[in-house]
């Protein structure tokens, strides 16, 4: 498989992505190498979805974990751990999904309907420091549960069966399909969570399981590195092209724009005065 080499610049708040291809460097990676190395901007702090809040643990999550649907290459939902893409009924206010029969996290466990609802009751229960409450606007009770009218336990969410999970709204949301592919919406092992400890979840990688394409490794909760690799028990492996997806958190530009140029890192976000410098190469060169 064919490793794609980007560098992002970043000056201000607008955000090219070039190919170094384009500035007139091509990647030398053999075809049949099957990892990529990519940059966080930040160290990773939590995979506890209920209160995450930064870029590094949006892209971790991204990778190793998987909500009802998820969004293709054209930013469209399509299905993940559920069955199918789901049409409400109630005036497009209820939605039945069916979880795959086949889903299981990187521990062996099955994924069940219970792990979405005690996932998404998690991100509203004031004890856990939940971050993205707000999103949950439009699920039923979820407004009174915010402003502390109600308990999370009313959240319009239910576990009907083993694989049976049903999701009421408080109106219709056009948009309630791409809104469930969000990280804050994938669900939790219940049964590892507990046996953990709520408080030491997702705070390492002994610590996480995951129900995605990889699973967290070499990942003990303070370094700034580590590998994401196959998850052997994904419904879908077979459409896994990459064995291993390995970070680092690089926070000088500077530095990030070198380990990219000696081959080291195969994405790097650039801003400031090396963003521009490079611009300007690239300008050079076009010309």
């Amino acid at each position: 498989m064919q490793k794609f080499r980007r560098v992002s610049l970043s000056i201000g708040v607008v955000m090219i992505a070039v190919f170094l291809a384009a500035c007139g460097k091509q990647s030398s990676q053999k075809a049949q190498n099957k990892s990529i190395t990519l940059m966080q901007t930040s160290d990773l702090t939590s995979l506890d979805n209920t209160n995450q809040a930064m870029m590094p643990e949006f892209n971790t999550l991204t990778n190793i974990s998987e909500g009802l649907y998820r969004l293709n290459s054209k930013d469209q939902p399509v299905p993940a751990m559920a069955t199918k893409i789901v049409k409400p009924t109630d005036n497009g206010k209820k939605y039945i999904f069916h979880i795959r029969s086949n889903a299981k996290w990187s521990n062996g466990d099955p994924v069940k309907a219970e792990d979405f609802e005690y996932s998404w009751k998690r991100s509203l229960n004031p004890a856990n420091n939940p971050v993205y409450t707000y999103v949950f606007s439009g699920i039923k009770n979820a407004d009174a549960i915010i402003n502390h009218k109600k308990s999370y336990k009313t959240l319009g969410i239910k576990a009907t069966g083993n694989k049976t999970l049903e999701i009421t709204l408080g109106h219709p949301m056009a948009y309630f399909n791409k809104l469930v592919a969000m990280p804050v919406f994938m669900p939790q092992d219940k049964s590892f969570v507990q046996k953990v400890g709520v408080k030491k979840y997702g705070t390492n990688a002994s610590h996480t399981v995951s129900n995605g394409a990889f699973k967290i490794t070499q990942w003990t909760g303070t370094n700034d590195s580590y590998r994401l690799v196959k998850n052997p028990y994904y419904w879908d492996k077979q459409a896994v092209k990459l064995d291993q997806i390995n970070y680092k958190t690089v926070k000088d530009s500077n530095t990030a724009h070198n380990l990219f140029e000696d081959g080291k890192l195969d994405d790097a976000t650039i801003s400031g005065v090396t963003a521009k410098s490079l611009q300007s190469r690239c300008r050079r060169i076009r010309t």
